[in-house]
């Protein structure tokens, strides 16, 4: 009976909706997720402070009952190749294949992406969508402000940054923080198509599972145990406006 987690990390509450997309799609699979509060945001840190603070993630994760490794942040991800090299554990990044399914959809190959500072420095969205016109647009003045739940206080910051990205006819929200936008961005440009990671990641787990034999064929409960690293973190609070039910909420310390 295989009973190993999959586990899903960011650097706050904006994985959780790639978690609640998986859970609901993997019933039977049991998950992982840790929120890095400790660290948050990735989005202004430097390239060497985020391979160091990933690299410590990835063993600590490694040594737990975990099976896979789904990196639910763009930021992370984009400086997450290093991991490959000394982490046995299968590891999914979301970057390449949200690109890939943003080019299925686009109709006039104008593809905008907000993402964090640190995303779009990295130029990684850039060279995935390097057959097409992308709009490239550093938005770490939203992340802050989505994490503490401030949707309202965004909407000038919104409308700046969709002026940037005009003539495109979709939007990557390459930040996992971005979907709590959503409303007000369909409010503002109803016909902008919004593109989030759930769908691609989605696609990329069944690979993953169908390829290694990696399927959980128990039939009990799911297990969603909640991690984060800063022992005065609000998550616990901060997880309720998503859709899923937690078995647990703990600290884990990363050194």
């Amino acid at each position: 009976m295989k009973k190993s987690y999959i586990a899903v990390f960011d650097s706050g509450v904006g994985g959780l909706h790639i978690l609640e997309s998986l859970a609901k799609e993997y019933k039977n699979e049991n998950f992982i997720y840790l929120a890095d509060e400790d660290f948050f945001p990735y989005g202004v840190k430097t390239k060497e402070q985020l391979e160091n603070r990933l690299t410590l993630i990835a063993n600590k994760l490694s040594e737990m009952d975990v099976k896979a490794i789904v990196i639910a942040c763009n930021t992370a991800s984009a400086n997450s190749h290093h991991l490959k090299e000394f982490i046995k554990i299968p590891i999914i990044e979301i970057i390449t294949a949200t690109a890939n399914y943003a080019k299925t959809v686009t109709l006039n190959n104008k593809i905008g992406v907000w993402a964090t500072n640190a995303t779009i420095s990295s130029n990684k969205y850039q060279e995935a969508l390097s057959d097409v016109v992308c709009y490239a647009v550093k938005a770490s003045d939203l992340v802050e402000l989505i994490e503490n739940n401030l949707l309202n206080e965004t909407i000038p910051f919104v409308n700046k940054h969709l002026e940037e990205i005009k003539d495109a006819d979709s939007l990557i929200l390459g930040c996992t923080h971005f979907p709590l936008l959503s409303e007000i961005i369909k409010e503002i440009n109803p016909s902008l198509l919004q593109i989030s990671s759930n769908i691609p990641v989605n696609v990329a787990v069944k690979k993953l599972l169908d390829e290694l034999d990696l399927h959980n064929d128990s039939n009990d409960l799911q297990i969603i145990k909640l991690y984060t690293t800063k022992i005065s973190g609000e998550l616990k609070d901060k997880a309720r406006r998503f859709n899923i039910t937690f078995n647990s909420v703990d600290y884990l310390e990363i050194k």
